[in-house]
């Protein structure tokens, strides 16, 4: 064979070759290329069902290894299985013990500023507000700016450098904060004695704890804010305010002791099962009562004297309102007793509690219940109020 066949036969080869080289090489990217695609297809149809499953699960659960929800899970139980309060009727004035109902009025009396104060707090309770205007409002009040600041600066939410604007910490704490931090500051300047400061202190963070769950699970009752429902939550035992401050005797003040500590009263005891039985046992009034001639005297709307009174009426309740107010009763039923078994977290037992009665029950979407509860941003929110209540005592 000559030279040139050979360089001719070799050049074929080499050709050959390349081609191969080429083609395998194309169909590689090509196959990768679709592996892409095919993988991408793949995924979303997987995140579909997830998503579709998660939107059927009736049930929201907290990580199992996370012992602060333990409470949750157990309070969501007794309220949603446990069985229902007696549903006694609210107390009306004229079964009151004359005297206390007496010394009632007189306290209501030197709280008249409590409307004007209420008036304010609305400001903060705007849906529609921006946090900024609520800033600005706090800014206008030298007490509530220092303690806003304060909170801004502590060690809980340690921003990482020093937090010198009011409205820097606003941003900070966020509206609940600052809602609570206002109702609390406000309340506390109208009442600035020592009396009764104990017992007013577990009254404070037990009527913000509420108010932070109020506004969370009020999202499973229809005809339910979350911003009234915070209210509410603040309000609702603000006769056990007005108790602290009744003058009494020094025999009357020991029976207070014992009514603002009920639950071990009702645990001892056959006739009594919530507080309101304790108080009507041990004072001849109620907070009930209290709450509800409070409302009236500072000219507050009356949905919220109507849901302060019957906050422990139980069936009776639902046998008398409407769905809307039914509703923020069943809200405060769940919000109160949630705060309760959270400040009693740990204990060997639940505190004294009652589960839904069926008129509430037909009101609730247990699902929306559950996943307001248990979803993690209510907890994060109470245990930021549990702090927020140290900082500024």
């Amino acid at each position: 064979m000559s030279l040139g066949g050979v360089l001719t036969g070799i050049g074929l080869i080499v050709a050959f070759i390349t081609v191969l080289v080429l083609i395998r090489r194309r169909r590689s990217l090509a196959g990768q290329f679709s592996g892409e695609r095919i993988s991408t297809a793949s995924v979303r149809p997987v995140l579909a069902r997830r998503e579709s499953s998660n939107k059927k699960q009736e049930t929201y659960r907290m990580p199992d290894h996370d012992p602060e929800s333990a409470f949750l899970i157990e309070a969501l139980s007794v309220l949603l299985n446990g069985p229902s309060p007696p549903g006694n009727p609210p107390m009306e004035s004229t079964e009151a013990a004359p005297r206390m109902l007496h010394r009632a009025l007189l306290t209501l009396k030197g709280m008249d500023r409590v409307g004007e104060t209420f008036a304010r707090f609305q400001e903060f309770n705007d849906p529609y507000a921006s946090l900024e205007q609520l800033a600005n409002a706090v800014s206008k009040d030298v007490v509530l700016s220092s303690k806003v600041l304060r909170a801004a600066n502590s060690a809980y939410f340690g921003y990482g450098e020093d937090v010198t604007s009011v409205q820097h910490a606003a941003r900070i704490l966020g509206f609940n904060n600052l809602k609570t931090l206002y109702f609390r500051e406000h309340f506390r300047m109208l009442d600035p004695s020592e009396s009764s400061a104990a017992s007013r202190h577990g009254l404070w963070k037990h009527a913000m704890l509420t108010a932070v769950t109020a506004s969370h699970v009020s999202a499973a009752f229809k005809k339910t804010s979350s911003e009234t429902a915070f209210t509410l939550g603040l309000m609702h035992d603000i006769g056990k305010f007005i108790l602290c401050q009744m003058p009494m005797p020094e025999d009357g003040h020991k029976r207070i002791q014992r009514v603002m500590a009920w639950e071990p009263v009702v645990r001892a005891s056959e006739d009594c099962e919530t507080s309101v039985d304790v108080e009507r046992k041990l004072l001849g009034i109620d907070h009930c009562l209290l709450g509800m001639m409070a409302m009236e005297d500072w000219q507050l709307p009356e949905l919220m004297a109507t849901v302060v009174l019957h906050h422990h009426s139980g069936g009776s309740a639902v046998q008398v309102l409407d769905d809307e107010a039914n509703s923020y009763v069943a809200v405060i039923h769940v919000a109160d007793f949630i705060a309760r078994v959270l400040d009693h977290r740990g204990d060997t037992e639940l505190p004294p509690g009652c589960g839904l009665d069926a008129g509430f029950l037909a009101l609730t979407d247990k699902p929306a219940l559950e996943k307001a509860a248990l979803g993690g941003d209510m907890l994060q929110d109470l245990v930021n109020t549990e702090s927020l209540v140290r900082i500024s005592d």
